[in-house]
């Protein structure tokens, strides 16, 4: 089994809907050419490379920026999944 342990969910669709959000993430993380993309890209794109599940990390600069990924969001990510996401939590 091949584990990602280091895997960003900042830019998925499910959880940075608008093209505004997203540049501003790109601008924080100075991400300048990170696409958003869904958990089922993301799970077809893991598969295809021979990954079978991936440790999904948030950020959170609500303290500097005011942005975060909740412990909701990654829930809703991992339930995605269909059991190939392994969620942690701020």
């Amino acid at each position: 089994m091949v584990i990602d342990a280091h895997f960003h969910l900042t830019f998925f669709e499910e959880i940075c809907p608008t093209e505004e959000l997203a540049q501003h993430r790109r601008d924080l993380l100075a991400y300048y050419k990170t696409g958003r993309t869904t958990a089922e890209r993301v799970r077809e794109v893991m598969h295809s490379n021979g990954i079978d599940k991936v440790f999904l990390l948030p950020f959170d600069y609500s303290t500097t920026d005011g942005d975060l990924v909740t412990v909701d969001e990654v829930k809703r990510v991992v339930e995605l999944g269909k059991g190939d996401f392994i969620g942690f939590a701020a």
